[in-house]
């Protein structure tokens, strides 16, 4: 294509090169494949499920060799809560909803009651007074300007001692569940540059308080997407969209963006959850004793992939092909296999929740690999694809554990297993016009396609995400009971 020099400034600036952005555009115009579904994943056919002795005995496990390991949590937090308040964003404009009307029913339930009446009252206005417009106003826009918060920072549960973020449950979760070598809990966020000082702000405030609750030591750190992950954006005829200023307009890859953050920490275990997926301190236990139970496994695993890779261990061969890996490989081939990332994927019964699921997927191997498949990869003009679709009986609640050493120690260069071919196509509306926006294969879809994967099937308690603020109304968010480590 035809670059301006001005075209060649901007991706010089964001660190893209122009062989990436044509190689976009022709994925704009050839799309992608469809994923190739095999069958459905589940319990006895890619899905593990635990009895309650194998669950004790991973857990103690992991309890016993944590302090032999680097752990860290990833928490993707790079997102605003624009989204939590869509409805209510509709409602301040005139269109009111079921939710919006549940939202003021249920007012005094959210934890954020008492600071949005205080705010109020500041204007002269009490709570049980004002208008549903005043209401939402104040708490969408200035002052508590809920509208932009990172959701990190939404006031998701109370108790005894007051608010607590969603933020300040990953460090009570942190600290029950991934403490590693020398007393550390090391957590790291995603974090917009825009949310990056408020959120590590209140991470100090959150250290010290957790440190001196427990005796050890938190180490946190974050990141951003990085700029060289945007993908262009182009209109309905796959030409590159200008925006009046005559520059390109470029936009997030969407959170498969995030591999490469990933790739750059420097840990034996990864515990990968999103910030929303957390629920209040008396319900957590079920979520710690699992995190355990995965983690367990995924040390078993990592020792039986070592052991055959270095002795060719016939038992620990007979133990991963018992685990789903194919039985017909040579010894070479079977090396290959496991000689990789590994991850452990917790999976919920099906709720009807949105997202993607565990399914088996034809590979270019031969042999049908495990993998979690959004509804958007699936060619649902197709039976036999939708048959299979239809026999899908668990969800991904994005439940990760996961090892990225090799045999030897050192880690494995995770962009080496990511399969291109699991983009996304979308359409966006930008100064009301519509346009075309490409997401990178997602981080717990196609950018771990290549991962040595085990699903096992975790309670449905585990699975608590805010996608609306109504979902803060749900029991597992209500609880206000304290509860101690």
């Amino acid at each position: 294509m035809n670059w301006t020099q001005k075209d060649q400034e901007q991706f010089s600036k964001l660190g893209i090169t122009t062989e990436q952005v044509e190689n976009q555009i022709h994925s704009f115009q050839t799309g992608f494949p469809a994923a190739a579904l095999n069958r459905a994943a589940t319990i006895g056919d890619g899905i593990l499920q635990f009895t309650e002795s194998e669950q004790s005995n991973f857990s103690t496990a992991f309890q016993t060799k944590a302090a032999s390991f680097s752990i860290k949590k990833f928490i993707p937090a790079s997102g605003a809560a624009s989204r939590m308040f869509k409805h209510l964003f509709a409602a301040l404009h005139g269109d009111k909803s079921a939710l919006s009307e549940a939202f003021f029913q249920n007012l005094n339930s959210f934890a954020f009651y008492d600071e949005l009446a205080q705010e109020l009252s500041k204007k002269s206005t009490s709570i049980d007074s004002a208008s549903e417009e005043d209401i939402l106003d104040t708490l969408l826009n200035a002052p508590m300007n809920y509208g932009k918060k990172p959701k990190a920072l939404i006031s998701f549960h109370r108790d005894a001692d007051g608010v607590r973020f969603a933020l300040e449950e990953h460090f009570l979760e942190g600290a029950n569940y991934a403490v590693g070598k020398n007393g550390i809990c090391h957590l790291h966020f995603t974090v917009s540059p825009e949310h990056l000082s408020l959120v590590e702000t209140q991470c100090n405030e959150l250290k010290k308080k957790y440190e001196a609750k427990f005796n050890l030591i938190y180490e946190v750190s974050f990141s951003n997407q990085s700029a060289a992950t945007n993908t262009i954006a182009v209109t309905l005829e796959n030409e590159p969209y200008r925006q009046p200023d005559g520059n390109l307009l470029f936009r997030p890859g969407g959170h498969g963006a995030l591999i490469q953050n990933l790739n750059e920490l420097d840990a034996d275990v990864l515990f990968v959850k999103n910030i929303d997926n957390v629920c209040v301190p008396s319900e957590q236990e079920e979520t710690w004793k699992w995190k355990q139970v995965l983690a367990g496994f995924l040390l078993h695993v990592s020792e039986l992939t070592k052991q055959f890779i270095e002795n060719e261990t016939a038992s620990a061969k007979a133990s991963l092909i018992a685990l789903g890996l194919p039985p017909d490989l040579s010894n070479e081939d079977f090396k290959e296999a496991v000689n990789r990332p590994i991850r452990v994927c917790g999976m919920v019964k099906n709720q009807g929740e949105p997202g993607g699921g565990p399914f088996w997927v034809n590979s270019k191997s031969g042999h049908p690999t495990l993998q979690v498949v959004e509804k958007a990869q699936i060619d649902t003009t197709q039976n036999s694809q939708t048959e299979i679709l239809s026999n899908a009986t668990h969800f991904n609640p994005v439940d990760l554990v996961c090892y990225t050493k090799d045999h030897k120690g050192n880690s494995f260069n995770l962009m080496e297993y990511v399969d291109p071919q699991t983009g996304f196509i979308a359409e966006k509306s930008v100064n009301g016009e519509a346009v075309k926006a490409l997401e990178l294969p997602g981080l717990w879809n196609g950018a771990m396609a290549e991962w040595l994967t085990f699903f096992v099937e975790v309670p449905l308690a585990t699975f608590n995400p805010v996608k609306t603020v109504n979902d803060l109304l749900k029991p597992m968010h209500q609880a206000f009971e304290k509860v101690e480590k």
